[in-house]
């Protein structure tokens, strides 16, 4: 069999039009999951391709496991106004993680990426990728090198030290219940997003659109646990009451009387489904409610998921 060592090339061989061949191959579902493997982002899933933010378009629009994420492609060197369209489809779409892609990271613009994740808060993530290509053949082979990463190691460090100096029993027991609730998925192979684990009474699902979310959510004072969908978006009340409009219809299929919660006099609103006497101090109890929330949510998702992206 003959053997052909691979040559260097053109990007632009593979890909000839950015916005028509790399961005539709790039978001095609194997190749967003290999790519989100070697930045390190788990459960990478396409929401849109060319998303709308004001009067321009973010290349890829996704989510993860931990929020919203943005990836903008330039086969050619970086400039100075993508680096602008990429904080402004950041702020446009509230993105957790920020992916710029380019043939040729610029000094200048890595210095400005670094200089984002070492300046701006915990829950934001800036990657710096560049993109070369190598063809054996008639093949071509995509390599991507991460200029910038996130400091995570410092800022997770960081965020820790405050975490102990500010943790309570309570919000220990908190993060205790969360990290067993994913295990109990793993352990079960349950098919739902993990949510983030913190300690805190409360951790999100996304659902794939910026200020909607699912809430798994646990209250030992009431002794309750629930699940909800949380409406935070701009326009809360009219996509709440759009949903409301099928109300009954929705009720139906998620086989729950669920409680409609418009809060008027708040600028969200939520959608809950509570179950009373539930004691997570009671850690003999946890199974049973792990399956509960697991089962819930998992209606959730099913059922809302699809009507939040067609808003």
């Amino acid at each position: 069999m003959p053997i052909e060592w691979a040559q260097d090339a053109n990007p632009r061989d593979a890909w000839p039009h950015e916005e028509k061949d790399f961005t539709p191959w790039l978001a095609e579902a194997e190749n967003l999951t290999k790519f989100g493997k070697i930045l390190g982002l788990n459960q990478l899933e396409l929401v849109r391709i060319e998303h709308p933010v004001g009067r321009f378009f973010v290349d890829i629009f996704c989510t993860d496991d931990q929020g919203e994420v943005i990836i903008e492609n330039q086969l050619e060197k970086t400039d100075h106004n993508h680096l602008g369209q990429i904080l402004t489809y950041a702020a446009g779409v509230n993105a957790k993680t920020i992916i710029w892609i380019a043939t040729d990271i610029q000094p200048e613009h890595a210095a400005a990426i670094n200089f984002l994740n070492e300046n701006t808060h915990e829950g934001l993530n800036f990657f710096a990728v560049q993109l070369s290509v190598t063809r054996s053949g008639q093949n071509f082979n995509p390599n991507f090198q991460i200029i910038v990463n996130p400091n995570n190691w410092t800022r997770s460090s960081n965020e820790l030290s405050r975490a102990v100096m500010l943790s309570t029993p309570t919000t220990q027991l908190q993060l205790k219940y969360w990290t067993a609730f994913t295990n109990y998925l793993d352990d079960n192979q349950i098919d739902l997003k993990r949510p983030k684990v913190q300690g805190k009474g409360w951790v999100p699902i996304n659902l794939g659109k910026s200020g909607i979310k699912i809430c798994l959510k646990v209250n030992s004072q009431a002794k309750n646990i629930a699940v909800e969908l949380y409406i935070d978006h701009p326009d809360a009340k009219e996509l709440f009451n759009r949903l409301k409009e099928n109300q009954d219809l929705i009720n139906q299929e998620c086989g729950l009387n669920l409680d409609w919660q418009e809060l008027p006099h708040a600028h969200a609103s939520r959608v809950e489904y509570l179950k009373t006497e539930a004691n997570i101090f009671d850690e003999s109890s946890w199974e049973d409610l792990f399956k509960w929330h697991a089962d819930i949510a998992q209606k959730f998702y099913t059922v809302f998921q699809p009507k939040i992206m067609g808003l």
